[in-house]
């Protein structure tokens, strides 16, 4: 897990903003389906992103204070996941899942949120270093969570290698 955490990292370093966003967006499914393998691939999403992203996206007071605001629930950011890692795109009203958003807007600007409503096409602009920075940050919080269970462990030593040389 820490080569792909790395891949993201590099790439970002390097500008690669598509490639960075690319490896981030698959994450919470790699790190869900290690963690519940007979899940499908929404539900264990939508649970890792809630438990590890959500709070980044969520503003407010709650439960009797302020309305609580979330920005980009789990769905919506598996909408976007499957929208770009299987057709390229940004738009996510095609997608089964789609909650509240139609477009993502990705920026290299020094702002992280913006969200704009324009003719009832709800956009969430962000920054796509943050953004997915926030996501390795969340795996590495999940991966101390899961350090201690051997099962997980076991399958993350199964998981593909890059090697250097043959055999």
């Amino acid at each position: 897990m820490d080569k792909l955490i790395n891949a993201v990292e590099n790439s970002l370093q390097n500008k690669n903003w598509y490639a960075a966003l690319f490896v981030a967006l698959s994450l919470p499914d790699i790190c869900g389906r290690l963690e519940n393998p007979t899940s499908k691939s929404l539900e264990r999403y939508v649970v890792w992103f809630n438990k590890y992203l959500r709070n980044e996206y969520t503003r407010g007071i709650g439960p009797f204070g302020k309305k609580i605001v979330t920005f980009l629930s789990g769905k919506d950011c598996y909408a976007l996941r499957c929208a770009y890692l299987h057709e390229g795109r940004d738009e996510i009203t095609d997608q089964r899942c789609q909650q509240v958003l139609n477009n993502f807007r990705f920026t290299t600007d020094l702002s992280h949120r913006n969200y704009f409503n324009f003719n009832n096409n709800a956009i969430l602009q962000l920054n796509v270093e943050i953004f997915c920075n926030e996501i390795c940050t969340g795996v590495k919080q999940w991966l101390n969570d899961v350090s201690s269970d051997q099962n997980i462990q076991n399958k993350m030593s199964k998981m593909l290698k890059v090697y250097d040389s043959i055999f």
